[in-house]
């Protein structure tokens, strides 16, 4: 038990001396700037509220020397030394409290004007912000996206910047006792900033969404879906036209237009992305262009031949197109149900070896039904591109027809 006491009496005047070594040779430091004056003061203040429990701890150190003295246990010179040491630091780091109070007191002046100068300075620099957005590259209208978004993210990290150091100032102002300082100007400039930011990203997603090699012009034609990119085009045009009812100023006006300009192309795109369109379709089209067909074509490459100024003719191309897919649809069901077609055969009587045909009911009905189909489509104005077709099939039905008819006949006579 005594053993345990005078190693907790030795290590403990030996932990507590050293608290009070480390405390003052932090008072007796000499800042000279602003960010180490002020951290100065913070510790200053901190050890200020350490006092009572480093003389508490110092107190329990020497009751637990005298309570080894009374169990007479041998204390080595070098603990005496030490311990002499703890009770003579007591002064010294009272009169390095004293003096760091006195250097506070003498310099906190000096550095709260400093403090005062580098806040006016951050104001400065947000109005100088605020100028730029109000005036600068972000409300130019011909600006390239791009620049003017690197500008913003410049910006942007300007204004993290100042609000970093606006509450590490603010910290200051609370450790020399000074009014915190309202930074209006920075709630002003981060809401220019948002109000400049949103409008320019929402233009710059637009330019990812169309511009090559990766956006929709420098896309294959065929590859892309034009039902698709009408959603995207009305739901970003309706973005723009909020954003310039809200403005009413060059640049939302600038994003309006472009999507006015999208608007306006897809009413030609979008018949030119009809699925229905064939090789002989895509023909007459670029006939009206004056070139020749060409399959890998890009979207860019359609814009640049200008596919836009035969918009009535290829809106025409595509309703035909359309309508010759309906009809294309209708034969191909026509040709599906005669393909698989098996006819019902019955022995004649009693005969193994001969065989008549019976249920014709049903292949009768189906005969009348697509000969009449064939007859409407024949009459279609559509029906121009499969005509061929269409009357093969009905000179197959016919002859279908007749055979039926004479084939009953013969079955009849029997």
């Amino acid at each position: 038990m005594k053993e345990v006491l005078h190693s907790a009496a030795r290590d403990g005047c030996e932990t507590v001396l050293q608290e009070f070594q480390m405390r003052i040779k932090t008072l007796q430091k000499k800042p000279t700037d602003l960010k180490s004056f002020a951290s100065y003061v913070e510790s200053k203040s901190d050890i200020g509220e350490e006092v009572k429990e480093l003389m508490s701890k110092s107190t329990t150190v020497d009751d637990m020397y005298k309570l080894l003295g009374t169990f007479d246990v041998k204390i080595s010179p070098s603990e005496h030394v030490k311990l002499d040491d703890l009770h003579k630091i007591h002064d010294e780091f009272q009169e390095s409290i004293d003096m760091a109070e006195s250097d506070v007191s003498t310099h906190l002046g000096k550095h709260a004007q400093t403090l005062t100068q580098e806040i006016q300075k951050l104001d400065q620099d947000l109005m100088d912000i605020m100028t730029d957005l109000g005036s600068g590259e972000a409300t130019n209208p011909h600006a390239q996206t791009s620049d003017v978004l690197q500008m913003l993210n410049d910006t942007k990290n300007q204004i993290d910047l100042i609000q970093q150091k606006s509450q590490t100032y603010t910290h200051y102002q609370k450790l020399f006792h000074m009014s915190p300082h309202e930074y209006t100007n920075l709630e002003s400039a981060r809401k220019i900033y948002d109000e400049k930011q949103v409008i320019w990203a929402a233009m710059g997603k637009w330019q990812e969404t169309i511009e090559e090699p990766v956006g929709w012009l420098g896309q294959r034609w065929h590859d892309l879906k034009a039902e698709d990119l009408e959603r995207e085009v009305q739901a970003t045009l309706k973005v723009a036209s909020v954003f310039y009812k809200q403005r009413e100023d060059d640049v939302s006006k600038r994003f309006r237009d472009e999507m006015v300009k999208w608007k306006e192309y897809m009413n030609t795109l979008v018949p030119l992305g009809n699925e229905a369109l064939r090789q002989r379709h895509w023909d007459k089209i670029f006939a009206k262009l004056q070139r020749p067909y060409d399959k890998d074509m890009t979207l860019n490459m359609l814009v640049q031949w200008d596919v836009f100024s035969i918009k009535d003719f290829a809106e025409e191309i595509s309703g035909v197109a359309s309508g010759e897919y309906a009809l294309e649809l209708q034969l191909e069901k026509i040709e599906a149900g005669w393909k698989d077609f098996n006819f019902t055969l019955n022995p004649y009587r009693d005969s193994k070896d001969i065989f008549i045909l019976a249920g014709l009911d049903e292949v009768l009905t189906l005969l009348e039904d697509n000969q009449a189909g064939l007859q409407t489509m024949l009459a279609s104005r559509f029906v121009m591109g499969i005509r061929d077709r269409v009357e093969v099939w009905d000179r197959k039905l016919s002859r279908l027809s007749e055979t039926l008819d004479e084939w009953l006949a013969v079955q009849r006579a029997w």
